[in-house]
């Protein structure tokens, strides 16, 4: 064997073993199967933990979202910056994004629905905040629809994402 066919054979041991090691990495994180439990269980923290006012930011289907929350309802959403174009806001807020992973579950369940059909295998995993239930992260994937992902950037209770004064706390 030559020096060259070497050289490239230990190059490309040396870059499975870093892809490896990048794809462990990645892949590691603690997540669950999301189940009808598991999201009664995070909607019940989240209730009781009475979060009125809150701001987070979060990544979706390739797009940042900013979210202000007072007093329970959602008076201010971006999307990439931009305001939101829905006229409902609540369905950017924690509330609507319990509904998101709902309507996942149910999809799950009906064989005619966009994750049904022969041989389709759906993956759903889930993060959820331990002590207020909020979503941290949640992965989809598999069926007839594309993949689908929620990976939270920031929590703060109280004003912090849309340039106040106000002091906030950091709750991630």
């Amino acid at each position: 064997m030559n020096w060259n066919a070497r050289t490239n054979i230990k190059r490309a041991l040396v870059a499975f073993v870093i892809g490896l090691t990048a794809f462990v990495f990645v892949l590691r994180e603690p997540t669950e199967q999301l189940t009808i439990e598991s999201l009664a269980s995070a909607q019940q923290r989240w209730r009781l933990a009475k979060i009125a006012d809150y701001d987070f930011q979060y990544r979706m289907h390739g797009s940042e979202y900013a979210v202000r929350c007072r007093g329970g309802a959602v008076i201010e959403a971006k999307v990439n910056g931009k305001p939101a174009m829905s006229q409902d806001l609540s369905n950017y807020g924690v509330e609507g994004l319990f509904d998101i992973l709902e309507l996942d579950l149910e999809n799950l369940g009906d064989p005619n629905g966009p994750f049904g059909g022969p041989a389709q295998q759906v993956i759903v995993r889930v993060r959820f905040h331990g002590e207020f239930g909020y979503i941290e992260r949640y992965i989809r994937s598999g069926g007839r629809v594309r993949a689908g992902a929620i990976e939270l950037i920031s929590f703060r209770s109280g004003p912090s994402l849309f340039g106040d004064s106000s002091s906030s706390k950091t709750m991630n």
